[in-house]
Order: structure tokens, then sequence, then C-alpha cells
């Protein structure tokens, strides 16, 4: 195959491609996925697998979580914004990696992660000028406090993701943003909650007493949390709870 674009043209073509190639190889637990890398003053992105959650997230979550999912599916495919936020350990990031399954035999669909960081190295600008892409595009910014919080004078980023989720340019863009945070909802920058750019938010918090003892029936694991981390990783060393006194949680 021989692709010539720029921006998440290449990076869609490239999962597109991959994904009719390997279309009877690729295993079940692994979930394609394009990581943004910054280089030379702009992007580039590389195609890579995440492990897959070993089950339904019906078995993972409560079911206020399972109707924001199902919210979120329709709605990614459109431009705009979806907030989530909680507590860490409170099963954001898998429930980013049961999004990202859904869509894995999807052509149509791209979706692509950034670190925050990798932002804060770079101009706002050349992530626009990568962001020109055609098709359905998910892009995912984890952890993004620094971006979403409300400032006295907003950031470049902050200023770019409220245009490419909302008017003329969000249009253009055809780009769906989910942006995971932990500070507090009273905390945001209020754009981003603007009927027309908000498609959907959802607080993660600890599951409840049923859903955790079902979860932890599953796993085997006989620990006394009703957290998503705890219940997977119940191996504790004593480090997790420090961190979590720590920062307030």
């Amino acid at each position: 195959y021989l692709y010539w674009g720029s921006g998440l043209r290449v990076s869609r073509k490239i999962t597109e491609i991959y994904k009719i190639m390997n279309s009877k190889k690729v295993s079940e637990e692994k979930i394609p996925i394009n990581i943004l890398y910054p280089s030379r003053g702009s992007f580039v992105s590389k195609y890579r697998e995440l492990s897959s959650p070993m089950f339904n997230i019906e078995d993972c979550y409560d079911e206020e979580a399972v109707e924001f999912f199902e919210k979120l599916k329709k709605n990614a495919i459109e431009g705009g914004i979806s907030l989530i936020y909680g507590a860490p350990g409170t099963g954001k990031t898998t429930f980013i990696k049961f999004l990202a399954r859904e869509f894995t035999h999807d052509e149509a669909m791209s979706i692509s992660y950034v670190p925050v960081s990798f932002l804060e190295e770079n101009k706002s600008s050349n992530l626009l000028e990568f962001l020109d892409g055609e098709g359905s595009q998910i892009l995912v910014l984890e952890d993004a406090e620094s971006i979403v919080m409300e400032q006295d004078q907003r950031s470049s980023f902050t200023s770019l993701l409220l245009n490419t989720t909302d008017g003329i340019l969000g249009d253009i863009c055809n780009l769906h943003i989910i942006v995971t945070f932990n500070c507090k909802f009273a905390e945001l920058d209020p754009a981003l909650v603007r009927r027309g750019r908000l498609k959907g938010m959802y607080e993660f918090k600890a599951l409840s007493d049923e859903k955790a003892e079902s979860l932890r029936k599953k796993l085997e694991h006989n620990i006394d949390s009703n957290l998503s981390c705890d219940i997977f990783n119940p191996e504790d060393n004593g480090a997790a709870k420090k961190e979590r006194a720590k920062i307030g949680f």
C-alpha cells in the first residue's frame, strides 16, 4: 500500500490498512489506537495496540456508567466534547479502552491519544495543522487538568479545544474530543460545558457494593475496596493508600 497525505488523514488511512490486512490475524485481546508524538515542531502518529479489558463493560461498571457509554458511542461520530472525571482509580482509563474496543472493526473511525504533557511541549497551531482529517475522529486527552481548569487567561490549547469542538472550525474538523481529568467539576472553564459543544459528561466514583462484590467474585479477588483499581490489582504494598491520602481522595 502507498498513501500520501498529512496529519490525521495519514493516521486514519494507516489504521484502515492495518485493519484490512490483519482482520483475521489481530488478536481479540488487542485494541488498535494511534498515539500522537511531538516531532520537529509538529506531531506524528504511530500505530499501537492496547490490551483489551477481560470482561464486558456491564461487568465492570454500574448501570449509570453503562448508559453513559451507550450515549458516548452515538455522540462520538459527531464533533464535540465529552468530559470524563473523577478520583484516580475509579475506572476512567479502562472506560476509554472499552470505547476504543467498540470501534476496533470500524474502518470509518479513527481514534488517537495524546498525553497532555506532549501538548505542553508544542504549539497549539502545530496540533491544529495536524488535525486535518476526514471522516469521524476521536481524540483522547487524558489527565487534562492543565487545559480544562478555569484560569485568569486561557492557554492556547484551551482555546484550541474550544474552537475545534464548536462553530465553523468544529464543523470542518469533525472531531470528537474526550477529556479526562481528576479535578472537581466546579473548577472547570465554564466555556467547556456550553450547549452545542458539550455532548456529555460523567463523574466516575467507587462502584456500588453490589457491583463491586460481583466483580470481586468474577476475579476471585478478596479485597475490602470498591475502587476498580483496587479490585483489579489487589496486591497491596502500602503505596496506593499513602498516595490517595496524600492527594486527598
